[in-house]
């Protein structure tokens, strides 16, 4: 079964993840969309690979397509504007 965010985010996709937490900013490579649960229901959680360290990690936070323009404007912000941007710009798309 084919949810939205497999179809607009395929495995390979580049992403930008962001945390909800005080963490750096990550760039990465969506490797995976496993579901969690046990009927056809039940919600995929994206798995991603990050580029700097080679670990693989389930996104509980913002992921969004990788564009060089908006790694640039984010590299500026605190964490806590970098997931308010990210937030409300995925809702717009």
């Amino acid at each position: 079964m084919s949810t939205r965010n497999e179809t607009n985010y395929p495995i390979g996709s580049r992403v930008i993840v962001r945390s909800n937490n005080d963490e750096p900013l990550m760039i990465g490579e969506l490797v995976e969309w496993p579901a969690f649960g046990s009927n056809e229901a039940s919600t995929p959680i994206p798995v991603v690979k990050d580029e700097e360290n080679g670990e693989k990690f389930f996104c509980m936070g913002v992921m969004r397509h990788y564009d060089e323009k908006l790694i640039t404007a984010l590299d500026k912000l605190t964490p806590a504007e970098q997931w308010n941007v990210l937030a409300e710009f995925g809702h717009k798309r």
